[in-house]
C-alpha cells in the first residue's frame, strides 16, 4: 500500500471526510513519523503516521491517556485526541499507527534567544501540565534520563573508534569520521569528536552520583523542544508532540525546555522562577535543571555521531540535521569555556 492509499484508508476510519489535506514535509522532526494538517467538518487536525518501534502501541496507547489527563485538567493548549467511528484512538496500516490530534494555534519562538516573557510563558505552561499530571499518578524510582544517559556515555570508546589526526583534516588538528564528509557533515561532526572526551568525562562523574538514587517521577514530556510550544500573542496557546512522553522527574522537562529556549544557562532561572508559581521546585531539583542540560548535550552529541555512522539512519531534513550538529557543537564548546572538563 503506497502513502497516498494508506492516508485514505486510515481517513476512512473517521466520521467526516476531509475538505483538505496538506502534507507537512519538515514536521516530522527526527523520528522518521510523517504529518499531514488535515481539515474537517468537525475540526482541523493533525493526522500522524508513526513508524514501526517494539512498544509503540503502549507507547502511543499511554500518550493519549496522558494528554486526556492534560485536557480535562483545564489545559486548553493540550490536543484533543479525534476518536474513530469505533471509539479508538489508533489506526494501524501494517507496522505503522496513526493517530488525529486537533491542530494547535500558535507558533514557536522565532529567534534564536527567547525573550524572559517567552520563557516564562512556555515554563509557567509546563509547570501547569505537571501538576496535572502528578494529581494522576506519581511514583517513586531510578530517573530514565539520568539511566539512559549513563548507558550513552559509556558507548563512547566505539564512537570514537575512527583513525586519528588526518593531515586532510582541520589541518591535522581534527579526526576524520569516514563516510561523513560525502554526507556534508564531516567538518561539525569532526569537530563534535574533538570536543567530546573531556566533557563526557565530567559527565560520567557528575552523574555517577545520581545512579541509584530514587526520585519522585510523575508524567514527563521528555522531549519538550522550543518547537513543540506554541504561543500566540506571548500565551502559551499548544503544547505538541507527545511521543516521547514517559515517567520521569520534571527537572528533565525543564532542562530540555529552557536549553533550547536560551543558550544561556545563566538565563535559566528566569523558566525556573515562572515554574514554581505552579509547581514545587526544590533547591536539588533547580541544580539537577542545570546538570540535565549539560550531560543531555554530551548525550546528544553522542547520538549524532552514532546516528550518522553511514547505514545506521537516514534523515529526509538535511538542512535541520546541520542546524541541529551546528547548535550541538555551540553548546559543547560554551561547556568546554564554563570548565565542563
Amino acid at each position: 500500500m503506497n502513502r497516498a492509499d494508506s492516508i485514505g484508508s486510515v481517513l476512512s476510519h473517521y466520521s467526516h471526510p476531509p475538505t483538505s489535506i496538506q502534507p507537512l514535509t519538515q514536521a516530522g522532526g527526527f523520528s522518521g513519523a510523517r504529518l499531514w494538517r488535515v481539515i474537517t467538518a468537525d475540526g482541523d487536525w493533525c493526522l500522524k503516521a508513526w513508524p514501526p518501534r517494539p512498544d509503540l502501541e503502549t507507547q502511543l496507547t499511554r500518550m493519549h491517556d496522558w494528554m486526556r489527563q492534560g485536557r480535562a485538567g483545564g489545559l486548553d493548549y493540550i490536543p484533543r485526541i479525534r476518536r474513530t467511528r469505533s471509539g479508538g484512538t489508533l489506526v494501524w496500516t501494517g507496522e505503522w499507527a496513526w493517530d488525529m490530534s486537533e491542530w494547535m494555534p500558535g507558533a514557536p519562538v522565532a529567534d534564536a534567544e527567547a525573550s524572559d516573557a517567552e520563557i516564562s510563558a512556555a515554563c509557567l505552561a509546563l509547570a501547569r501540565l505537571h501538576r496535572v499530571w502528578r494529581r494522576g499518578g506519581a511514583a517513586r524510582g531510578l530517573s530514565v534520563a539520568v539511566q539512559r544517559r549513563l548507558r550513552r556515555l559509556a558507548d563512547l570508546p566505539d564512537l570514537l573508534n575512527f583513525p586519528e589526526p588526518n593531515p586532510n583534516v582541520h589541518g591535522g588538528q581534527g579526526r576524520e569520521i569516514p563516510g561523513h564528509e560525502i554526507h556534508g557533515y564531516g567538518p561539525t561532526l569532526n569537530a563534535i569528536a574533538e570536543l567530546l572526551p573531556a566533557c563526557r568525562r565530567r559527565a560520567e562523574r557528575e552523574l555517577a552520583a545520581l545512579a541509584f538514587r530514587e526520585f519522585e517521577l510523575h508524567p514527563c514530556l521528555a522531549d519538550v523542544w522550543r518547537d513543540h510550544v506554541l504561543l500566540t500573542d506571548g500565551e502559551v496557546t499548544g503544547i505538541i508532540d507527545f511521543g516521547a512522553a514517559r515517567m520521569d522527574h520534571p527537572s528533565v522537562d525543564l532542562a530540555r525546555l529552557l536549553g533550547s529556549l536560551t543558550c544561556q544557562p545563566a538565563r535559566f532561572h528566569i523558566g525556573i522562577t515562572a515554574y514554581r508559581q505552579d509547581s514545587p521546585l526544590s533547591g536539588f531539583d533547580e541544580q539537577l535543571v542545570y546538570l540535565l542540560d549539560a550531560t543531555g548535550i554530551v548525550a546528544a552529541a553522542m547520538n549524532w555521531l552514532d546516528w550518522l555512522t553511514p547505514g545506521r539512519r537516514s534523515f529526509d531534513d538535511r538542512a535541520a540535521v546541520q542546524r541541529r550538529l551546528e547548535w550541538t557543537l555551540g553548546r559543547l564548546r560554551q561547556l568546554h569555556a564554563d570548565g565542563w572538563n
